[in-house]
């Protein structure tokens, strides 16, 4: 039996944000930006519903031109005033052979590698008003995902620590905005 993945939104209107990145170090053709584009396809193909998605690829991989991309997308939910928000931020972890699930997300930006501006911050707070290295849970049902997922055969885990690149980092912003839309 399939776990049940209820939101208990379906009756009200849902939008998700679907965010993946380019190219960066290491990763020439990243994974995420086919995925979203082909996400984008097939959602366009269904009929119109009070349910949104926002797909956004972030091609040039660095903290300033991913907080320059997303602040329209939050400004716009602010400006909606959507209720029902979803972020799926999805990213690539080179050496992992398995889909991850990330629980958590850190207020820490700690780059292990600079990003596509050659910015590398250390120990530095991506959120001021928080402590450092706060950590935000996310509130999606994961644990019923995740078993969801593997009884499709997917070969999929939960983790509890996405890093401390791109992904942590947009995934520590949309936590944070997350309280202000609902």
């Amino acid at each position: 039996m399939r776990p049940n993945l209820n939101l208990n939104l379906m009756n009200n209107e849902i939008t998700v944000v679907l965010t993946g990145f380019g190219k960066f170090q290491g990763v020439a053709d990243n994974p995420t930006t086919h995925l979203i584009a082909k996400l984008e396809e097939k959602y366009n193909k269904f009929p119109p519903t009070t349910h949104k998605a926002i797909f956004k690829v972030f091609p040039h991989v660095s903290v300033k031109q991913v907080t320059l991309d997303l602040e329209p997308i939050y400004d716009s939910l602010r400006r909606t005033d959507a209720r029902n928000v979803v972020f799926v931020h999805l990213g690539v972890y080179q050496s992992c052979p398995f889909f991850r699930l990330e629980t958590n997300a850190f207020n820490d930006a700690t780059f292990r590698i600079p990003d596509e501006d050659d910015f590398q911050p250390t120990n530095q707070k991506i959120n001021d008003n928080r402590e450092f290295n706060d950590c935000i849970k996310s509130t999606l049902p994961l644990t019923e995902l995740c078993a969801s997922l593997k009884a499709d055969g997917f070969d999929v885990q939960e983790s509890d620590d996405a890093g401390r690149f791109l992904c942590n980092y947009v995934s520590e912003r949309s936590e944070r905005l997350h309280p202000l839309l609902n």
